[in-house]
């Protein structure tokens, strides 16, 4: 009886043993990484300027974290009269036509943010969908509006975009 019961518990230590070691081998070893669209990158420090996919040009001006350019006082109306570029412009690698209408130019706008908004994947942003590693879109409206104006504003804006 002394016997089995030595043997039991020296049996019960040595397969507890081999269950730690298997835990602390799956605890050390690197989680392999989720799959991305685009290959190499994880997470956003793994995007390049140029972004993934899309049009380079857009994503490296998205992707400006800071320039050394003073920031010039503008409205909300000044942005509203900007002229809308035509859509080809817009996909073009050549900025010419964009730089003429103020894309590259660095802005303070004074404005109510009426709403910010969760983004998504997007090229520039190597089509990573994890919060961490996407924008917030944030819509401003001009002070000057009162309260109620501010929210038919929002409202007729995302009416228009649903339709579009």
């Amino acid at each position: 009886m002394k016997r089995s019961l030595i043997a039991f518990f020296i049996a019960v230590f040595v397969f507890s043993l081999a269950a730690e070691a298997q835990r602390s081998h799956r605890r050390s070893s690197p989680a392999k990484p989720a799959a991305t669209p685009c290959p190499g990158v994880y997470d956003i420090t793994d995007c390049a300027d140029e972004g993934c996919g899309g049009n380079p040009e857009l994503n490296k001006r998205k992707n400006i974290r800071s320039d050394e350019q003073a920031s010039t006082l503008r409205s909300i109306q000044w942005m509203k009269d900007l002229k809308k570029p035509p859509k080809a412009d817009c996909g073009e690698e050549n900025r010419d036509t964009l730089k003429e209408l103020g894309e590259g130019q660095k802005i303070t706008v004074i404005a109510w943010a009426l709403a910010a908004r969760k983004g998504g994947q997007e090229t520039c942003n190597c089509k990573l969908k994890v919060p961490q590693d996407t924008d917030n879109h944030i819509v401003l409206v001009d002070p000057a509006l009162e309260d109620g104006e501010a929210r038919t504003f929002d409202r007729s804006r995302l009416e228009s975009r649903r339709h579009a």
